[in-house]
């Protein structure tokens, strides 16, 4: 999908980025190795590197190719063209949360969401369809929880290991790297559950105060 960023560049297709030096679909600016974010599945050795542009700070799965950030784009204005608006809730990359985790930041939902916005980067992508974020805020609950589950995957070996646990998508023997570590996981969340929660509502709360609250929720509209 070639997009247009502004009079003086050339249009960038988005398919360029599926290789390391291709270009930002939103700014036109060289795209960089970043970091390479785990595979949600229990017990995978495969990892999604993700690349982004130091410009805008947009990041896209390299594999991907940006086909996922095409299709929410083109899914967000087709709802504004029919609807007259749309609301969107996004993990926001410019986020507190997301510089304390990086690789760890729990927020990361590759290969699902082989992107990750921030407000600035979704304004520009917004301008190439003729939309704007009218309004962005930032919600407490779902961000307070997002950093809770980020400061416990600094300390346990299995990425979210709460939900994965919860959930029954993560049992012992599919445990990194091995079952014992399982049911250590499980301790070190019971034991520092509490102190978690009370750090990440501090942390998060002044973090959206600042407008750097780990989701963005975005209510488009046309410009």
């Amino acid at each position: 999908m070639p997009i247009r960023v502004g009079p003086d560049r050339p249009a960038v297709d988005i398919s360029d980025t599926a290789t390391p030096g291709g270009r930002c679909p939103a700014c036109g600016q060289p795209l960089f190795p970043w970091i390479e974010g785990p595979d949600p599945e229990p017990g995978s050795e495969f990892d999604h590197v993700l690349d982004r542009c130091e410009n805008c700070h947009l990041a896209l799965e390299r594999e991907d190719g940006g086909e996922g950030l095409s299709r929410l784009i083109e899914g967000v204005a087709t709802r504004v063209r029919a609807d007259g608006g749309a609301t969107i809730e996004l993990a926001n990359g410019a986020s507190l949360q997301a510089g304390i985790g990086a690789e760890n930041w729990s927020a990361l939902r590759l290969p699902a969401e082989p992107y990750v916005l921030n407000p600035k980067a979704l304004e520009l992508l917004l301008e190439h369809e003729g939309l704007e974020a009218g309004r962005i805020s930032y919600p407490g609950r779902p961000g307070m929880a997002a950093m809770m589950q980020t400061i416990l995957n600094l300390i346990t070996f299995n990425r979210n290991f709460a939900a994965e646990a919860l959930h029954g998508r993560l049992r012992p023997s599919q445990a990194r790297p091995g079952p014992a570590a399982f049911f250590v996981d499980a301790a070190i969340t019971a034991l520092a559950a509490i102190p978690v929660a009370l750090i990440s509502v501090l942390l998060e709360g002044g973090a959206s105060l600042a407008r750097r609250g780990g989701v963005l929720r975005a209510t488009i509209r046309r410009r």
